[in-house]
């Protein structure tokens, strides 16, 4: 119901309990979420729904081979003037021939409109961090295949 692009991390949050909720209809209940955002950070803008195709990826790759069973934790810290909130799941990790395979995809992205086949999700929220913020902003990937992928979105401090 706001009008703009942005909204308050505080909705963003409220959103994503919403979402995780409805997912847990879907997997019976399989799925944790634990915020670790601080009171201070939760009224700073951000772009709306941006996490949710980040924690649709933790759901339907981290914990496919689980069943949908697993904990994924969001979380936001300010370093000087930016903002980064990050995605982590404990699930399956991605491999390091396709991290490698996703980062370079990523950085593609960058200067290609065409979408890809696989990655839409990352690849769209990795762009509208670029064209919103600019380019030092954007994702940053992290994998241990086996056990964990944490997804951390760099964004402005915006009030």
């Amino acid at each position: 119901r706001s009008q703009g692009e942005l909204w308050s991390l505080s909705q963003e949050v409220d959103y994503m309990s919403t979402y995780i909720t409805i997912m847990n209809c879907r997997y019976g209940g399989k799925l944790t979420m634990e915020f670790e955002i601080p009171d201070h950070l939760m009224e700073l803008q951000v772009l709306k729904f941006i996490l949710q195709p980040l924690v649709e990826n933790a759901i339907e790759h981290g914990f496919a081979s689980s069943g949908g069973e697993g904990m994924i934790v969001m979380g936001a810290e300010q370093k000087e003037n930016q903002l980064q909130v990050y995605v982590e799941d404990n699930g399956s990790g991605i491999q390091e021939e396709e991290q490698k395979r996703l980062e370079k995809i990523l950085k593609q992205a960058e200067n290609q409109k065409e979408l890809y086949k696989n990655h839409v999700g990352i690849v769209n929220v990795h762009r509208r961090l670029k064209v919103h913020f600019g380019e030092e902003y954007g994702i940053r990937l992290e994998s241990v295949p086996g056990k964990s992928t944490c997804i951390d979105l760099v964004m402005p401090v915006l009030r």
